[in-house]
């Protein structure tokens, strides 16, 4: 392949037998046709460089890196690798829409002032059919990079170039995505594309136990890393609020609930003195994550339901249906 493409689709393997093939077909149909498929692939020791090599087609590169087996030295490598101008994400058991890469290159193309661009996603797999409209104006995704990362990463697409210049790369294992998504949304635009472009798979296969205290770890210490950030000191003490805050309330215990309103209420004093964030966004979004922390409880009872009107977290919620549901949950709970 003489001619440099466009775009390079980065996409890293290890063991992925099962689904790699439609992976690859997704982007080999795609309706753009100049980019290069780099495939990095950790030291597979299944099927999976058989099938990437039963493939005739001058736009595959396979790269064996074992030494590079983990995913973050993996991506970075891949990155320093890449030859086309975007770099587009992809993993090894999603299943792409066929014009992806028409859409967010057309769209880079025409927004010069955005980095990096995602897209909406559905499920597939293990659980079927759930839509993630991810957020699409760049104020508010920079707000929700502070809480969780806010696109779905194998949707992404990316500038080299702003990599580069910036010497932007992975770093945090467990979280790398999302540690990239806050850094990059400082100094670009980032947004997603409002379609669902790609069909993301949920793992049959769950995750070990270390592998989930690993994530655990990593988001939790990137929460505490932003909050410094913010000028709030957080205490390694809190790292379990840290955990159910950046979840956004999917993580969530009771004995959490006083040290994370605590903890919401400095984030959202700190910013409306500092303004690094939309005040008005970032504090909707502090609103949601105080609901979701009191709703998720396994007994939203008629205390914590007390609790959560008469927090000052709670004004900010705008949301009447939502509230009411969560109304109703306390009641019959509290009648059990």
């Amino acid at each position: 392949m003489n001619e440099k493409p466009l775009v390079t689709v980065l996409m890293p393997v290890y063991n992925s037998e099962k689904y790699l093939r439609e992976a690859i077909n997704s982007i080999l149909q795609q309706s753009f046709a100049n980019f290069e498929l780099l495939i990095m692939d950790g030291g597979s020791t299944d099927s999976s460089n058989d099938i990437i090599r039963s493939y005739d087609d001058k736009r595959i590169r396979l790269v064996l890196d074992r030494e590079n087996a983990k995913l973050v030295p993996s991506l970075n490598k891949g990155i320093e690798l890449s030859r086309g101008k975007y770099i587009a994400r992809m993993d090894s058991d999603d299943i792409c829409a066929s014009k992806r890469l028409e859409k967010q290159v057309n769209f880079l193309d025409n927004n010069l002032n955005v980095g990096v661009c995602g897209t909406w996603i559905k499920t597939i797999g293990k659980s079927k059919n759930f839509v993630y409209k991810y957020p699409c104006e760049k104020e508010t995704v920079k707000c929700m990079a502070f809480f969780c990362s806010p696109l779905a990463h194998p949707t992404v697409m990316m500038r080299k170039k702003f990599l580069l210049k910036n010497n932007l790369q992975y770093m945090y294992p467990q979280a790398e995505d999302w540690d990239l998504w806050y850094k990059a949304s400082f100094l670009c635009d980032i947004v997603n594309i409002p379609e669902i472009l790609l069909q993301y798979r949920i793992s049959e296969v769950s995750a070990t136990q270390r592998a989930v205290e690993a994530h655990k770890i990593s988001v939790a210490q990137l929460m505490q890393k932003h909050c410094n950030d913010l000028g709030i000191s957080v205490d390694v003490s809190d790292l379990d609020v840290c955990l159910g805050i950046s979840k956004l309330g999917l993580v969530s215990f009771e004995k959490i609930l006083d040290r994370a309103e605590k903890l919401l209420l400095k984030m959202k004093k700190s910013n409306k003195n500092k303004q690094i964030y939309n005040p008005i966004i970032f504090q909707n979004i502090i609103a949601q994550i105080w609901y979701y922390l009191c709703t998720n409880l396994t007994h939203s009872n008629i205390d914590v339901l007390h609790k959560y009107f008469e927090s000052e977290l709670r004004k900010d919620m705008n949301d009447n249906i939502k509230e009411l549901k969560f109304f109703f949950k306390a009641l019959v709970h509290s009648r059990i």
